[in-house]
């Protein structure tokens, strides 16, 4: 059986088109080796997802030219983007699979010690190569799942039946754990108590869900962003960051513990002395004001966790992303206060501007920022006595706050926080009334 990348890039792309029968048989017969390379190269396992600004990012740079300029040229969605990579390529260089592998780990991953640019991927690729190799790196959709693809690949007398009793979470498993506990210990498919344990999924919070009534009002603030690993034994699996911040934990034997009772084994454990990949746990504490979340978010993740017992079919809880709630209004008046300054600001109704709230700007560099802006704009700094100063009509300064949401009776928006005046936007960015509305 054939092992190059070309070979298995097209049985993939006769499989998309409906004709399975040959990409299936290849997968049935490919090597422990072979597969653990097509994990990566159909799923992107282990490999930092590219968004499309990251990709054309690169591209710009490595090219020389603006960033504008190659948008115009690859089109403005993921898709077209992908077209144009996939056209750069032709005759390919007859990558094997662990090669076409390495590739894809070493691009995607500049920390892994490889510094390889999209040039060097595309002239080793054909073109249908390329389209295999560029929707992973890229996050298309796929078409295959992991659940189909662990099917094709059984082995060591592991049946259908026993995949799907098994607690996997569909297309969010780690499908390599679960390829080589099929290789190195099958049995584990029959035990009806393991658990093939993977990060459960968090969505992003938004004010229709009440935390009060989800979680009693208790969230995790926990320093940093990003680099969450995994810690496993035969016992346990401790969720980490880089830091050594431990904030869940899944122990096999008592999978009915919840979080609180696994955050408190994860204290008990850490004062026996134990030697442990984590020297803090991220406790639970009651959510505090919001102005103090949109602080906290700066440079740590705010989370607000499922409590209940761990279901690898359950989501993990919610996540503060505070990009999600920042609103783009115009400044409508300011007055100088002491050290600090208080702003009013509108949003767009249909083509007119509504007022829609006030907020107090306290925070010294961005008092500071707030100066900068009125002397760019040549309007006056400061307000005398009691009074407030109007912008003219026709100044549109931007100011994006931070808020949850806007109240529907009031029609202001709730605990507006100050964000950053934001000098590339205008009033076409104004956010509309009828989108937010609660």
């Amino acid at each position: 059986m054939k092992s190059t990348f070309s070979d298995l890039s097209s049985k993939y792309e006769l499989y998309t088109k409906g004709t399975k029968k040959p990409l299936l048989s290849y997968l049935k017969q490919a090597s422990n080796s072979d597969i653990d390379s097509i994990i990566r190269l159909f799923f992107g396992e282990d490999c930092a997802k590219w968004t499309y600004g990251k990709m054309v990012g690169h591209v710009a740079s490595d090219t020389g030219v603006f960033a504008e300029v190659v948008k115009d040229i690859v089109g403005d969605t993921k898709e077209s983007l992908i077209e144009s990579l996939v056209s750069e390529s032709e005759g390919g260089s007859g990558w094997n699979l662990a090669e076409a592998s390495w590739a894809m780990k070493s691009f995607t991953n500049p920390d892994f010690g490889q510094d390889v640019s999209w040039k060097d991927c595309a002239r080793a690729m054909n073109q249908i190569e390329a389209k295999l190799f560029w929707r992973t790196v890229l996050g298309a959709r796929r078409g295959m799942s992991k659940h189909t693809f662990l099917k094709a690949v059984k082995r060591n007398g592991v049946t259908d039946e026993m995949i799907s009793q098994a607690n996997l979470v569909n297309d969010k498993m780690n499908l390599r754990e679960a390829f080589y506990t099929m290789v190195m210990n099958p049995s584990n498919f029959s035990d009806e108590n393991y658990v093939l344990y993977t990060n459960r999924r968090l969505l992003a919070w938004n004010e229709d869900i009440n935390l009060v009534d989800y979680n009693g009002g208790l969230c995790q603030v926990i320093e940093g962003k990003g680099n969450r690993v995994l810690h496993r034994t035969d016992d346990y699996v401790i969720e980490h960051t880089k830091g050594g911040v431990a904030y869940d934990a899944l122990f096999f034997e008592e999978g009915s513990l919840k979080l609180e009772e696994r955050l408190s084994r994860l204290g008990d454990m850490l004062s026996q002395g134990e030697s442990l990949p984590y020297d803090e746990v991220a406790y639970l504490r009651s959510i505090p004001p919001w102005n103090e979340i949109e602080g906290l978010c700066d440079e740590n993740t705010v989370r607000f966790p499922n409590l209940a017992p761990y279901r690898p079919d359950d989501y993990g809880g919610y996540l503060m992303v505070i990009k999600e709630h920042i609103q783009t209004v115009r400044l409508s008046w300011y007055k100088v206060v002491g050290g600090s300054v208080n702003i009013g600001f509108d949003a767009m109704d249909g083509t007119d501007l509504m007022p829609t709230g006030s907020l107090t700007i306290t925070d010294l560099n961005k008092v500071s920022s707030f100066h900068r802006t009125m002397k760019r704009w040549n309007v006056e700094e400061f307000s005398l006595g009691d009074s407030r100063i109007e912008i003219p009509d026709e100044l549109c300064i931007i100011v994006e706050i931070v808020s949850p949401s806007l109240d529907g009776s009031s029609m202001h928006f709730k605990h507006p926080v100050f964000h950053q005046f934001n000098e590339d936007k205008g009033i076409s960015d104004i956010v509309q009334i009828v989108d937010v509305i609660a």
